[in-house]
């Protein structure tokens, strides 16, 4: 065999080791430029539970609890979409696979796309509890049928809010639903990505 077919069969796998090696680094650099966000809820956090809303053409109030969602670093991260994946009842699947998009409050224009800047957080609306003891939940495809509710227990609520160019965050809440509006509660369960 000639020099000019052994030379190349014998680089081939140098270029193919440092090709790889130059795509495991653009991947880690795109990971690492990607818009970050973050999601917490506290029932401290004024924006995270708000009491005594008005429920629009209807004649009651209701308890609002919100998920915070902040940039993580500078700038803004245009389009961020909330998600109710799941919920689950005392480790019992309630509802799944009606993946709907959740509104961020101040419903307006942007609800369903909202630009989170940095510094500036927004509250994604997760459920209402009414003076009327009902548990509401909305997103833009469906409302959750409130028999989802329809027992007192601890309701895991897996939510996700994801950005056009970054990895998607998932959160779990838990509301413990009393039966009573007054008496109900949420807290934050920290998670890993599946």
């Amino acid at each position: 065999m000639s020099w000019w077919v052994i030379l190349p069969l014998a680089l081939a796998p140098i270029v193919l080791w440092t090709i790889g090696g130059l795509l495991k680094r653009v991947v880690t650099l795109e990971n690492q430029i990607a818009p970050k966000i973050g999601c917490s809820f506290s029932q401290d956090d004024p924006g995270c539970v708000r009491s005594g809303i008005a429920i629009v053409g209807k004649d009651l109030a209701a308890t609002y609890y919100r998920m915070k969602v902040v940039r993580l670093g500078t700038g803004a991260v245009e389009g961020c979409v909330g998600y109710l994946i799941s919920i689950e009842r005392n480790g019992k699947t309630v509802l799944e696979g009606e993946t709907g998009a959740l509104p961020f409050a101040r419903s307006n224009e942007d609800a369903y796309s909202k630009r989170i800047d940095e510094g500036v957080p927004q509250y994604l609306d997760l459920v209402a509890v009414t003076t009327e003891n009902e548990v509401r939940v909305k997103t833009r495809e469906f409302i959750v049928p409130p028999d989802s509710f329809d027992e007192p227990g601890d309701y895991t609520l897996n939510i996700a809010v994801a950005t056009p160019k970054g990895r998607p965050v998932h959160c779990d809440l838990v509301l413990h639903w009393t039966g009573y509006w007054s008496t109900t509660s949420m807290t934050y369960v920290p998670r890993k990505i599946p």
